[in-house]
Formats: structure tokens, C-alpha cells, sequence
């Protein structure tokens, strides 16, 4: 009796269960955080199971990502989340901010990816002695308490912290810094090396978390985000799977590992991938099982330092997801929400406007229509959209509509924060002084927040060479809308040792020895010593000011020894070696001009002794020279060596001291790429000197790029003049880490020499001649090969490697 109750109880149940089942429920209602606060943040929860789409990581793979993005629009596939590693955190975390398909292949398009790991300031913000300086290209090491500091990644990844800061810092600052708030809620993946576990990254600034995601071992150093040390999050879960199933619904992998292999890896990049792909085999199985759908591009054959395959890549994602149509659509139905079930918005017959300075309140009713109008929940997210518009065109990206709402009485309330700057603060620099990076910023309290003038604030205070990286934090104050922006600095180790190696023709092997610091004394300033072993011999102090104070006045004194050679040239088939030696001390007093260019009054002083054959001309006994000079330098050149557009001139005065002689000389060298892979290249000189002319200061000819196939010294004068015109083709491009590239240089050269009698044998006469190279572009320096010729039937060959110091 009791069993045969219980089994009417249960049949009972179930069926006042299915009754209930049955009746009509109204779709729960939910909270879209990326809106205003207020009614915009009431939506309707989609009638389906929500869809998390997991991005994984693969380097320049990643770019992959974009066409499954792009396909996923088209075949209006929805996406309630995303989960990303690495490279799949940086392009799913875009589109989950806001940016579309389109919108992150221009972004593609727009980051120098070639250059991305040199983190190399651009070289037009550096001021004119640090374009000098940093052309020679040395080997550094840097030393704290005479200890040598060992970086722990090729890079700190300041090229793309600075970017990924350009593009997201708007969107990070309306959502609070929380990633559950942006269009489409998102997280990272990380890796904490000190504790060895993968970590989710929910919150923070996106650039910032972006670029710890992406710390890929080697290319780039860990990021320290309070007590984690964050690097790539694929070195625990490459597919970030198992982070998305924690969430309710479908979770869609989107899989760049290979499972076969590109032979023989290009660069350390591609070995290090490979190295810690084949140890998480066993792993990437399982995190592939744990996705309801996987997506798995075939980009094998496509290595993961390799940038130049964008469009290819953005096709196979694309064609991957289409072949995971089916799949997909067996498991996600698109049912658009029916928005009708929320409760209607009142009428609006006013609307008040607060928290606008910049913006009039006329400029923003404008948008509404003409009061009173009844409101629907879409126009009114049309005309925020509109209103932030507005302030984002004029580079005022923190600019939001914080909150919105209809009261009974039908006023619109609409509360802006506009991302005013009220403070600008420091944070890091324990040793330079703070005047040093504020005299590079010109934002401004009082102002809004500007995007591109505080990108360009982070790369002069980086120009400075001062610092391993910089980047910027916000800080809400009071009053409302009003931000504290400061500047986060990471100092580097200001003691440097420098090595520089070259071997040519005409110096043979040459070696360069630097110990210095970088920030002596907090100055911003650098005291170095410097020695060059070789043929030619130099050593000499230096203490080398930027920048004094916040003046634009530069000082770079410098006491030396210099030991070079020359060849005498008392017949065509006779040539003699002798040596001058230069003990002096150059005091240089310098005005820049922007940072193209530096007025710079010298005064010099310099004993000079020749040594073996010298020249009938030249005196046998140490001389001591006085002179002062005038030198006017312009230098816009994009990169050194091999630019592609600018240029650099110069207009150079000397004169002793008593009056002795004087010394003028202009050069010009300019660069155009019209249509890569061909640069031409343009150069002229003149030279004047007039009184009793010094040998050290006359014009001599027979170099590298100027008559290369006199000998050094053979052509000699107190009056030239000189032209070249050449062509470089950048015959094919490789993969060193870095983009590298093969040229074939033409050159034609033409001069006129006017020497004085007592000056040297030979008659001035014009000389035109020619030159042919390969040139291969290595990250140890260029390496030449050179063969020149001219009408006086004279030719040379040259060979040259490594760069010119």
C-alpha cells in the first residue's frame, strides 16, 4: 500500500511539474555593465545558451584570429564572452572593447610588427646628440653597483605596451578597469613565474594585461603586476578552454597549434614556440576536447616570427570557420532577444546636461530629437554612442556618458565625465629628478585627457634612454570627472659597458670599448669613457647633456687622444704612411632646434704631433692649434643605417683663434622611397678655406661613398666641390627576429678639387666615377661589399662589417 502511494505520488508530480513547465514564463531580465548606468543597463537575457569563444595563442599566427572574428559577423554568430591567450588575448580583447574585423586589420596594418621587439625609440624624438649616439649601434650591457644586469627577454615590449595603450585606454576607463564591463565581458590568460600557475586576468588596464598575457619567453620580459611576475599564457593553457568552461553555455575554441611542424625553425623565436608547443602536447589534446566546437585553422606551414602573411592568415581563419558552420549551428540558434517585454521608457518633454565643459549642452541636445519625444531603448544607445563620438573625434578618448535616465516627470538626465585631467603625478623614478620627465609632458591639468598628446608624452619621456619602460595609470579624484594621470616610470640600470667590432679595408679590424653611466647624478646627463683599438686609436671623456635643465641648450665637452693615419702621395706610384697624433678638448655649447636640428658654437684646442713619413708640408714638431667654429645641423633621417626618407645637412664654420685661416663646409644627403623596395639617394658637398691653411683641416677625398676608388688622402684641397646620385634596391627581405634585407647599391660620384700648389703636387681637375654593392643587412651590423672605379682608370674593392663607430 505505502509503494502503490508513493508511486501515485510521483506520477502526480510529474505532472503538476509539466503543467507548470508549460505555462508561459516572461525571459529573465539581466544587466548589460557596458552601458551607462541607468535604464540602458535593463536588456533582456538572450533565449539560448550563451557562447564563450576561446582565442589561443601563436605569435604572428595569431593574426588568424582576425578572419574567424570577421566570419563570425558575417554568419552572425553570436559571442556572449571571450577568453584569450597570448596573441588570442590581444585580438580577442580588441573585438570585446568594440573594435570590428575591419577595425583590428587596419590596427594590423598600422603596427610596425618588423620592429615590435626592438623597442627602439623613434628616432625623431630623440634629441640631436642622442641620433649620434645611438647610430653606432654598440653591444650594451649595464652594470648596477658594478654588477652587470642581464635583461630577461629581448625586449620590454615598450613598442607594443605603448600601442595596445593607444588603443584601449578609452574603453578600459568607461568599463572601470573591468573587463566584466566592456561590449563583450572578457578575461586573460597569464602565467605567474613565481608561483607556476596560470592566472586569470579580470581587471587592471588592458594594455598592460594584454602585453603580460603576450610575454612570450625570450621576446619579451615578464610584467610584474604586484606580487605576479605575468608572462605568455600559453606556456599553461594555450587554448584557453578551460577558463571558458567555468562559464554556463557553449564554449567555442578557436585552436592556431600545429600538429605538424615548419622544418627547420628561422630565428631563437620560432625554436623557443616549437620547444614549448611539443611539451604541451599532451595538454593541447585535452584543453581541445573540453570546447563544444573547435575551429582549427591549418596555419602549419606558417612560422610564428613571420609577420608578412596577414591577408593569408585572415583567410584560413575565415575558411576555417566556415567549415565549422555546421557544427556551430547545431548548437547555438540566434534568436534575437525580445527587447518589447522591457517596460516602456516615459515620454522625454526636457533633458538636463551635467558634467560637460568642453562639450556645450547645446552641441549635445542637438542629437535628441525635438522635445517632447518618446524614447526607445536603441536610439537612446544611438545618441551616447553620438554624444562620445563627438569628444573621441577630438582625441578626448575617456570622455563617456556615465549615466542616463527618464524620471517620472520625463526630464532625461544625462551625467558625463569628461576624463579631465586635475592632477599629473610621478611615480618611479628613484633617481632622476623629476624636473627631467615633466619638462617632456605637455599634458596639462585642466585640460581632457588628450590621447595623442599623452602618446606622445610616453615616447619623449622614453626618448630620454633613461628608462626601461613607461607607461601611464588614471586615478578617479575629486572633483567627479577629474582624473590624477600619472606617469610610471621603470629606471634602467644607469651604469653601461659597450662593445663595438669592425673590420674594412682601409682600418682593417677595429674594436670599441664604453663604461659609463647614463644618468649621472640624476641629471639626465652622461659621463662616459670610451677607447678604440685599431689603426686607428682614440680614447677620450666625455660627459655628454642632452638637454640642460629645462632650457633647450646642450653641452657635450670632451678631452681626448687621437691616433690616425694618412697617405702622402709625393708621385702616382709612391705612397707613404705617416700618423698624427691629437691630444685636444672640445668644448661644444649647443642650441637645438625642435629635434631636427642643433646650432652648436665650439671652441677647440688641440696639440698636434705627425709621426714616420710625413708629408714635405706638414710640420715634424707638435703644434698647438686654437679655433672656434660654427655648426648649423639638420637631421631628419627615419632610421640609421639604411633610411628610407629624410635627411641630413650640415653648414660648418672654422677659423683659428688669431685669425690663421678659415674653414667653410656644406653638406647635404637626402633619402626618397618612392616605390619600395628602391630608395634614391642624393648628396652634394662644397668646401672653402682661405689663409694659412693647417694640413689637418684641408678636404681630402677617397672614402667609402666619396671618390671610393681613390685611395684615402690621394686627392687633397683647400677647394671642392662634389656630387652623388645613387640607387638602393632592396633586393629580398629575411627573418632575423627582427626584419633584415639584402640591397644592391648603384652610386655615381662626381668632384672638383682646386688645391694650392704648397698645398699637395697634383692639379685640381674633376673626376667622375661609380660604384656598385651588396650590402646585407645583419643585427650585428651591415655587411659590405663594394667595388668602385672613376675616369683615372683608378678601382677598388672594399669589404666592411659591422657598424661605424
Amino acid at each position: 500500500m505505502i509503494d502503490f502511494l508513493k508511486w501515485v505520488g510521483l506520477i502526480f508530480g510529474i505532472m503538476g511539474w509539466s503543467a507548470l513547465a508549460a505555462e508561459p514564463v516572461s525571459p529573465p531580465f539581466t544587466l548589460d555593465l557596458s552601458q551607462p548606468k541607468g535604464i540602458l543597463q535593463q536588456t533582456v537575457a538572450p533565449n539560448r545558451p550563451l557562447v564563450t569563444v576561446a582565442f589561443s595563442g601563436g605569435i604572428a599566427k595569431g593574426l588568424t584570429h582576425i578572419g574567424v572574428i570577421r566570419a563570425f559577423e558575417d554568419y552572425h554568430i553570436p559571442i556572449d564572452r571571450i577568453t584569450g591567450t597570448s596573441m588570442g588575448g590581444v585580438i580577442g580583447g580588441l573585438h570585446a572593447l568594440g573594435y570590428s574585423a575591419d577595425d583590428i586589420e587596419a590596427i594590423a596594418h598600422w603596427v610596425p610588427w618588423e620592429t615590435v621587439f626592438l623597442d627602439l625609440p623613434e628616432r625623431r624624438l630623440l634629441y640631436f646628440g642622442q641620433k649620434k649616439d645611438n647610430d653606432r649601434n654598440l653591444l650594451e650591457f649595464r652594470f648596477k653597483n658594478w654588477r652587470l644586469q642581464f635583461p630577461s627577454g629581448l625586449s620590454e615590449g615598450q613598442e607594443m605596451r605603448t600601442r595596445l595603450t593607444q588603443l584601449t585606454i578609452g574603453q578600459g576607463y568607461k568599463a572601470d578597469f573591468d573587463f566584466s564591463r566592456a561590449p563583450i565581458p572578457f578575461q586573460l590568460l597569464a602565467t605567474d613565474l613565481n608561483r607556476g600557475r596560470a592566472v586569470v586576468l579580470e581587471r587592471g588596464y588592458p594594455g598592460e594585461m594584454m602585453r603580460a598575457s603576450s610575454a612570450f619567453p625570450i621576446a619579451f620580459t615578464p610584467v610584474q603586476v604586484d606580487s605576479l611576475l605575468l608572462a605568455d599564457g600559453g606556456l599553461l593553457e594555450n587554448l584557453p578552454t578551460r577558463t571558458a568552461r567555468k562559464h554556463p553555455g557553449l564554449v567555442i575554441g578557436v585552436d592556431l597549434a600545429s600538429d605538424q611542424y615548419h622544418p627547420n625553425p628561422q630565428n631563437i623565436i620560432d625554436l623557443t614556440q616549437r620547444t614549448i608547443a611539443i611539451m604541451a602536447q599532451s595538454q593541447t589534446q585535452e584543453l581541445r576536447e573540453l570546447a563544444d566546437v573547435l575551429i582549427h585553422p591549418n596555419v602549419d606551414e606558417f612560422d610564428p616570427s613571420d609577420w608578412r602573411n596577414l591577408d593569408t592568415l585572415m583567410t584560413l581563419g575565415y575558411q576555417a570557420v566556415v567549415q565549422a558552420l555546421p557544427a556551430i549551428r547545431k548548437k547555438v540558434t540566434f534568436i534575437p532577444p525580445d527587447t518589447t517585454l522591457l517596460p516602456p521608457l516615459p515620454q522625454v518633454t526636457q533633458i538636463q546636461i551635467h558634467g560637460n565643459k568642453s562639450l556645450s549642452t547645446e552641441t549635445i541636445k542637438e542629437i535628441f530629437p525635438t522635445r517632447p519625444f518618446q524614447p526607445t531603448r536603441t536610439g537612446l544607445k544611438q545618441a551616447v554612442n553620438q554624444i562620445e563620438r563627438r569628444y573621441h573625434e577630438r582625441g578626448w578618448v575617456l570622455a563617456h556618458v556615465d549615466s542616463l535616465d527618464v524620471d517620472s516627470t520625463g526630464t532625461l538626465w544625462i551625467v558625463l565625465d569628461e576624463g579631465r585631467i586635475g592632477e599629473i603625478a610621478l611615480r618611479g623614478n628613484q633617481k632622476t629628478r623629476n624636473w627631467i620627465i615633466t619638462r617632456e609632458v605637455k599634458s596639462t591639468p585642466g585640460d581632457l585627457f588628450h590621447l595623442e598628446t599623452v602618446i606622445r608624452d610616453i615616447n619623449r619621456i622614453y626618448s630620454l634612454g633613461l628608462f626601461d619602460n613607461v607607461k601611464i595609470e588614471i586615478e578617479k579624484i575629486d572633483p567627479p570627472g577629474n582624473i590624477r594621470l600619472i606617469f610610471v616610470v621603470k629606471e634602467r640600470a644607469d651604469g653601461i659597458l659597450r662593445f663595438g667590432l669592425r673590420a674594412d679595408r682601409e682600418t682593417s679590424a677595429s674594436a670599441l670599448v664604453e663604461v659609463g653611466f647614463r644618468n649621472f647624478a640624476g641629471f639626465g646627463g652622461g659621463l662616459f669613457m670610451t677607447g678604440r683599438m685599431g689603426r686607428i686609436q682614440d680614447y677620450r671623456i666625455t660627459y655628454r647633456m642632452p638637454r640642460v635643465g629645462k632650457t633647450n641648450f646642450t653641452l657635450n665637452p670632451t678631452g681626448y687622444y687621437h691616433k690616425n693615419f694618412y697617405y702622402d702621395y709625393p708621385s702616382p706610384e709612391t705612397r707613404l704612411r705617416f700618423f698624427r697624433h691629437t691630444w685636444g678638448f672640445d668644448l661644444p655649447l649647443g642650441y637645438q632646434i625642435r629635434r631636427v636640428g642643433r646650432l652648436e658654437l665650439n671652441y677647440r684646442l688641440r696639440r698636434i704631433h705627425y709621426a714616420d713619413d710625413s708629408p714635405r708640408y706638414v710640420s715634424q714638431r707638435p703644434k698647438v692649434y686654437n679655433s672656434w667654429g660654427v655648426n648649423l645641423t639638420y637631421d631628419s633621417l627615419d632610421r640609421n643605417p639604411y633610411p628610407r626618407r629624410g635627411s641630413s645637412r650640415q653648414l660648418e664654420y672654422e677659423a683659428g683663434t688669431g685669425g690663421e685661416y678659415h674653414r667653410w663646409h656644406l653638406h647635404f644627403k637626402g633619402y626618397w622611397t618612392p616605390l619600395p623596395p628602391a630608395t634614391v639617394i642624393a648628396e652634394g658637398h662644397a668646401g672653402v678655406i682661405t689663409g694659412a691653411v693647417p694640413y689637418h683641416v684641408l678636404f681630402q677625398a677617397g672614402e667609402e661613398d666619396f671618390l671610393p676608388a681613390q685611395g684615402f688622402g690621394q686627392r687633397i684641397g683647400r677647394y671642392y666641390r662634389a656630387q652623388n646620385i645613387g640607387l638602393r634596391l632592396a633586393l629580398r627581405s629575411y627573418n632575423m627576429i627582427v626584419k633584415k634585407n639584402l640591397y644592391l647599391f648603384l652610386w655615381f660620384t662626381a668632384a672638383d678639387f682646386y688645391p694650392k700648389k704648397e698645398d699637395v703636387y697634383q692639379e685640381g681637375r674633376s673626376i667622375m666615377g661609380g660604384q656598385v654593392g651588396l650590402h646585407l643587412d645583419t643585427v650585428l651590423g651591415p655587411v659590405k661589399l663594394d667595388y668602385a672605379w672613376d675616369e683615372t682608370r683608378a678601382d677598388r674593392w672594399y669589404f666592411a662589417i659591422g657598424y661605424s663607430f
